[in-house]
């Protein structure tokens, strides 16, 4: 067996390029977090995302509610490294990039409906 999806930090380093079965989830996708620190909540207008970690908390509670975002992350995100320009965390540290949000979405448990007997 492979080893697990992880998160991989985007760099505009020479000669850098993105590591193999890896997608890109930066903002110019549409796997982008809607939360922009310093801006407003798209939600929430005049509401503003704080910063960072306030911006990965609010990714954390919209994205497994939203059901296009799930659909699509499962069947095009599985399995995949995702990449993105936030900092990778120090040991230890909580990864607070949403990215980290989608590699669970992404790779977790699927729960399919229970019809009728």
């Amino acid at each position: 067996m492979g080893d697990a999806p992880r998160r991989v930090q985007l760099s505009r380093a020479k000669g850098w390029r993105l590591p193999p079965n890896s997608v890109k989830v930066d903002r110019s996708t549409k796997f982008g977090n809607p939360f922009v620190p310093g801006r407003d909540n798209p939600f929430l207008p005049g509401r503003k995302v704080e910063d960072r970690r306030h911006a990965w908390r609010l990714f954390q509670g919209h994205a497994p509610n939203n059901e296009k975002l799930v659909a699509a992350a499962r069947v095009e995100l599985r399995g995949k490294n995702l990449a993105c320009w936030c900092p990778l965390p120090g040991p230890g540290e909580p990864d607070t990039c949403h990215a980290a949000v989608l590699l669970e979405i992404a790779n977790g448990p699927v729960c399919e409906p229970v019809g009728a007997a």
